[in-house]
């Protein structure tokens, strides 16, 4: 355990992480001790520590893990490069990595990219492995090193966090709380009457009141009384508490209630705005820190599935919902990492480089491009993808810029957790992105609802943008808004839930017309692999909760809310033939009531950057001259 290393990412823990991070490895020693052997607890980076190790135990051999995210990538890299010159006993100390996964594929090569196709092929999943009855003694002479305690570990988390430039200033609050300092939050109202359908909730009572949703209301109702006083519940404990947790988790409809079950039917209520949030809110610290596998979620869950259907699996078996919520991450999360393996090794053989970053235990995917100069991060709109970019990252890399673009939490190839999809949510996202990953001050640019993101980053954290460049984007002007508020999502299951499927259905079978539309201009450019890779997105597993998060939103903040409040300068990309927005309208109305605005209205659909690349990036070429 290296507390020091580069990418452990302790910086700004919460004290109940870090005790959780503690309990893991305290867990693990005792583990290890229990076969004859124990865990060495070094301090330091880890290349020097694998290094000294491996000279003084005479090791020719490291197995680690295959990584998926880049940092990590890059740090085993650096490991291998230290070892590269060493040997022991006249042998080369070789690296070794094994994959881990949920489904057992032979290869990534004849992996399909498509979850479509990829069901068809019914691949094997794997089981979890017998833990084994007995290791090697620990070598003699090897200081085995003392666990940190909490105290220890919270004085490191909070050291390495002071070391960001913008630590003081910054930090990463909610931008909810940031929107409590400028504006009154409005409460929420009782009842959604989106599209006027104000009998879908009595409709859902009468006809659907013995879904496991309801079932579960039901329940949540008998707990109240018994638990609206305690404290908040976090999985704390070794492998033996995790995994009698996750047992009373998925027997949730079926359990009794007893004491120590109480605070972790709280837990669920408490994070289950919809059925299924839960699981990644009580259950991703631990699968973080290997208390959990992957493996061991989805064989648990499925047995509990087969018990209440009977002994059989099908589509009409009576599922509990945490049951149903933990089959569908495991499948979900193990998914979207084979993509991750599978993009990268593609995208290499196109000349691209396709990267992943771990955010909050989610793989997002990202592209960096360009060697020296300015950094610049792209963000791209509803249902699109850092490639959509793909005539503007190389042009910008060759005007002496570093080019990092983004696919949002939700989209593209990064992880679809079943989450809610608010604006907030992509921002911290694009906030962290910078911070972690970019690790300086970028111009940021983005189009349609990634122009009202990247706004909103500036405006909340003005110190992590230097410039900013939205093309035809999401948001109103409003002049007064004095009275404007910012508004929590709704929570609305029934109208969300048949909602986003009919809506999924429709984008789907329209989707060609939809992208021609959009590209009124010059629509060849709206070929087929555009077609094809947002076909093959929403089609992923997990795709559907970022619809139904539409339905939960409500009416955000003006554009120009958060332009007022970011001092530098903001170059507007503006096509003229939108048919998403009144674009003449709106060219005005940026120039009138916004600071530091330049407006360029082109003759182009709703993505001039991807619809006519040379002109956008030109006039990008232009206006970063004249920046700096």
């Amino acid at each position: 355990m290296c507390a020091k290393c580069p990418g452990i990412g302790i910086a700004g823990w919460a004290n109940n992480l870090l005790e959780s991070l503690v309990d893991a490895v305290l867990n693990l020693r005792l583990s290890l001790q229990s076969l004859g052997s124990d865990l060495l607890v070094e301090e330091g980076a880890s290349k020097d520590i694998l290094l000294k190790l491996a000279k003084e135990v005479g090791a020719t051999d490291i197995i680690t893990e295959e990584e998926v995210d880049q940092g990590r990538i890059e740090l085993i890299s650096s490991v291998y490069k230290s070892l590269s010159n060493l040997s022991v006993k006249g042998k080369p100390v070789e690296v070794t990595q094994y994959r881990l996964s949920l489904y057992e594929t032979e290869g990534l090569g004849a992996l399909t990219e498509s979850y479509k196709d990829f069901q068809k092929l019914k691949t094997h999943v794997a089981l979890p492995m017998a833990p084994p009855t007995f290791l090697p003694p620990f070598p003699e002479g090897v200081h085995r090193g003392n666990v940190p305690s909490l105290n220890e570990l919270v004085t490191v988390s909070k050291r390495l966090q002071a070391e960001s430039p913008w630590a003081e200033s910054l930090g990463r609050h909610p931008a909810s709380i940031l929107l409590e300092g400028e504006l009154r939050l409005a409460e929420n109202s009782a009842n959604s009457e989106l599209w006027g359908l104000k009998g879908v909730f009595t409709w859902r009572a009468n006809y659907l009141s013995a879904s496991p949703f309801d079932e579960s209301q039901k329940r949540r109702k008998k707990l109240s009384d018994k638990v609206h006083k305690e404290e908040e519940w976090v999985l704390r404990g070794g492998e033996i508490e995790t995994l009698n947790a996750l047992h009373s988790y998925l027997k949730f409809l079926e359990a009794a209630v007893t004491d120590d079950s109480v605070k972790l039917y709280r837990a669920v209520w408490m994070t289950e705005s919809r059925p299924g949030t839960s699981f990644r809110e009580l259950f991703g610290t631990s699968l973080a820190l290997g208390m959990l596998s992957w493996r061991r979620v989805y064989q648990v869950a499925l047995e509990y599935q087969r018990a209440r259907s009977g002994g059989f699996l099908s589509l009409l078996s009576s599922t509990c919902f945490t049951i149903a919520a933990a089959i569908a991450e495991a499948q979900s999360n193990q998914w979207h990492r084979l993509l991750a393996l599978k993009s990268r090794e593609e995208a290499k053989n196109k000349g691209w480089h396709s990267r992943t970053w771990i955010w909050r235990g989610f793989f997002i995917q990202y592209t960096a491009h360009g060697e020296q100069g300015q950094a610049v991060v792209l963000v791209h709109g509803f249902g699109a993808f850092w490639e959509h970019f793909r005539q503007n990252i190389k042009e910008l890399a060759k005007m002496q810029k570093r080019v990092w673009a983004i696919s949002l939490l939700g989209f593209g190839k990064s992880e679809k957790p079943n989450v809610l999809y608010t604006e907030l949510l992509w921002a911290e996202l694009v906030r962290d992105f910078i911070m972690d990953v970019v690790q300086e001050p970028v111009s940021l640019a983005g189009n349609s609802i990634g122009g009202y993101i990247v706004a909103l980053v500036a405006g909340l954290w003005p110190s992590l943008v230097r410039s900013l460049i939205l093309l035809n984007p999401a948001g109103r002007v409003i002049p007064e808004y004095a009275s404007c508020k910012y508004l929590k999502p709704t929570k609305n299951s029934g109208v969300a839930w048949i909602g986003s499927r009919f809506l999924l259905l429709y984008l789907q079978t329209q989707c060609r017309d939809t992208l021609k539309k959009c590209y009124p201009i010059n629509s060849s450019r709206a070929d087929d692999w555009l077609l094809r890779e947002v076909l093959r997105a929403s089609y992923d597993p997990g795709a559907i909760a970022v619809l139904e998060s539409l339905f939960y939103l409500r009416a955000p903040l003006p554009l120009n809310f958060f332009l007022d409040r970011y001092d530098a300068k903001v170059l507007v990309i503006q096509g003229a033939k939108d048919p998403l927005q009144n674009s003449l309208q709106k060219a005005n109305m940026l120039k009138a009531y916004c600071k530091n605005v330049s407006v360029a209205l082109v003759n182009s659909g709703h993505c001039p950057h991807d619809e006519i690349p040379e002109e956008v990036n030109g006039i990008i070429y232009n206006w970063y001259m004249h920046l700096w």
